[in-house]
């Protein structure tokens, strides 16, 4: 799905946004995107915008949703909402977005969006199936819906018979093959190449071999066992070094322990509960990572969960009172990923990348320097390990 359609001019507190714009501006600025998406590249997706075009919600314009995104440029796909799982979403009406051209609803809970008890601003409830001109929208957005899945790769595994089995995609296949001629044509010629420079080689008098001056187009045997020799070391060398960057640190080590620490849950805002764990691997080749974790509960459903990988080195000892202890070094590679029903962010970051920029905003808008976050996240800790208990641990200042 490309979104958000339309007028998504802010991320923080999105959903209360009211944006006013001429036609003018729209159409030249605000939909040139989207159109190129349905027009060129004729996407089947599309997920509304929370925000408001002047007062009304964007997944109840009839004149995006259907005039200009269907009408004009001839979308024939399914258009969704962007969350709708709380009550703080209920603005974006199911009644109106149906009539406007909306099709789904991104809901999580099963209560919520109850056509047949719909709840009105008023507290009443009205049963809409009743209602001819709402089932026929319905009707449309299931037809639209129905649409844009059947025609998408979700039917590659699906028999005429209505069953689903496991096939590979012709263009795996494809690729496949073509692997296989790429890389059966390159072993080719090296082994022919070697074959050739050795042959050529052995027929070379000793004498004439041991007096070849540099720039003569012979290869001699020794020399050619040692590029093969060099060749397999770097390539071995390239591949540890590329498995080191990419595997998060630790994770391609043997794992020598793994312990918990459980926080206590918390009342939270929304009638539900916070959740804190921490988990803490111990490697062989003296790295670690911690996994911190956080997580919101609220109307039967998860509304938030962020995580925060620290990787760095430890050391092992004792503390006076005979307890095992692990000291971990500060973090040099923190991974931070979020994301909220409420909230709406979705972070990911690497410290040991080049491309991150600081600040960064964490969830509830915070703004935080490098060193604030390293601190946070990446600072030097004492982990105390339960001897009795192996899955417990506790943290020191």
């Amino acid at each position: 799905y490309a979104k958000h359609y339309a007028l998504n001019d802010q991320e923080t507190n999105r959903y209360g946004g009211c944006m006013f714009a001429n036609e003018q501006s729209v159409r030249e600025i605000y939909l040139e995107g989207f159109e190129g998406a349905v027009t060129i590249g004729h996407t089947t997706g599309l997920m509304d915008a929370m925000s408001r075009v002047g007062a009304r919600w964007a997944g109840a314009h009839k004149g995006l949703v259907t005039n200009i995104l269907r009408n004009e440029w001839g979308f024939e796909g399914c258009v969704i909402t962007d969350q709708a799982s709380t009550s703080a979403m209920f603005y974006q009406d199911i009644i109106s977005g149906l009539s406007a051209g909306t099709d789904l609803w991104l809901n999580t809970n099963s209560s919520y969006w109850d056509l047949a008890s719909y709840k009105e601003e008023d507290d009443s409830t009205v049963d809409w199936t009743k209602n001819a001109t709402v089932l026929a929208n319905v009707q449309r957005a299931a037809k639209n819906v129905i649409y844009a899945v059947g025609t998408s790769n979700a039917m590659d595994n699906v028999s005429e018979d209505g069953t689903v089995k496991k096939t590979t995609p012709i263009w795996v296949i494809a690729l496949i093959i073509l692997n296989i001629v790429v890389v059966g044509v390159c072993l080719f010629f090296i082994i022919r190449t070697l074959i050739a420079h050795i042959a050529y080689a052995k027929t070379l008098p000793k004498k004439e071999e041991e007096e070849v001056e540099e720039g003569d187009d012979i290869v001699k045997k020794e020399k050619v066992i040692v590029i093969v020799i060099m060749a397999v070391i770097i390539s071995l060398l390239c591949g540890f070094l590329g498995h080191k960057l990419f595997s998060g640190g630790g994770s391609g080590s043997a794992e020598i322990t793994g312990v918990y620490v459980y926080g206590e849950s918390v009342e939270n805002d929304y009638d539900g509960e916070n959740y804190d764990e921490y988990e803490l691997m111990l490697y062989e080749d003296g790295t670690y990572k911690l996994t911190m974790t956080e997580a919101s509960y609220a109307y039967s459903m998860l509304l938030s969960n962020t995580t925060v990988s620290t990787y760095g080195t430890y050391e092992m000892g004792d503390t006076s009172d005979g307890n095992q202890v692990c000291n971990l070094s500060e973090a040099n590679r923190i991974i931070y990923n979020g994301y909220s029903d409420v909230g709406g962010y979705n972070l990911s970051y690497d410290t040991g990348s080049e491309s991150i920029t600081y600040p960064v905003e964490l969830p509830g808008g915070v703004m935080v320097e490098e060193e604030d976050f390293k601190a946070q996240f990446g600072a030097a800790r004492t982990a105390l390990l339960n001897t009795e208990k192996t899955s417990q641990m506790s943290f020191a200042e």
